[in-house]
């Protein structure tokens, strides 16, 4: 079954704990990193963001910033 759509106020908080991972990653701060990407799974989000926050989980595993700058991106991209 797929998700309802994805609701203002959730696509806002995705937008804001993006960025603060972001942020996270430059400071290296795994740690916050970490605890961002466990709250957003507990979203309800399309398949493609979904599918995308997988990516995203993987590239903070890996501590790769420049990656998660740019799985974040598409993540953007999608909710615009």
């Amino acid at each position: 079954m797929e998700p309802e759509e994805i609701t203002r106020e959730d696509e806002d908080i995705l937008l804001t704990m993006l960025d603060l991972l972001e942020t996270a990653m430059e400071d290296l701060d795994v740690d916050t990193a970490d605890e961002l990407m466990g709250k957003m799974k507990d979203y309800n989000f399309s398949k493609e963001i979904r599918e995308l926050l997988i990516q995203l989980k993987a590239a903070v595993t890996d501590l790769n910033e420049d990656e998660v700058k740019e799985i974040s991106d598409k993540i953007r991209s999608c909710l615009h």
